[in-house]
């Protein structure tokens, strides 16, 4: 985390304590566990350290204000070259 401030780069991965404040630190982590958590990816990093994706807290706000987001269009992969050639 002091490397990521450090570089004034905005992490990803928020601890739970982060991922509160970030929503607005309004809530205690019951209240998220019960409410919050069910909705968001929980990234294990090891053992002991977890995180939630800073997205997918954005995602349950924006669900929670009706606003709609529309699906990231990503390019469509290139064919295998070897799928293209061998039969299935």
């Amino acid at each position: 985390m002091r490397y990521a401030t450090a570089l004034n780069i905005a992490p990803r991965l928020l601890s739970t304590d982060q991922a509160i404040t970030y929503l607005g630190g309004m809530i205690g982590r019951e209240t998220f566990m019960q409410h919050v958590a069910p909705h968001c990816r929980r990234i294990i990093l090891s053992p002991r350290n977890f995180g939630w994706l800073r997205e997918d807290l954005d995602r349950y706000l924006d669900h929670l204000a009706g606003i709609e987001r529309k699906p990231d269009i990503l390019p469509r992969p290139e064919p295998n070259m070897l799928e293209a050639i061998l039969p299935p």
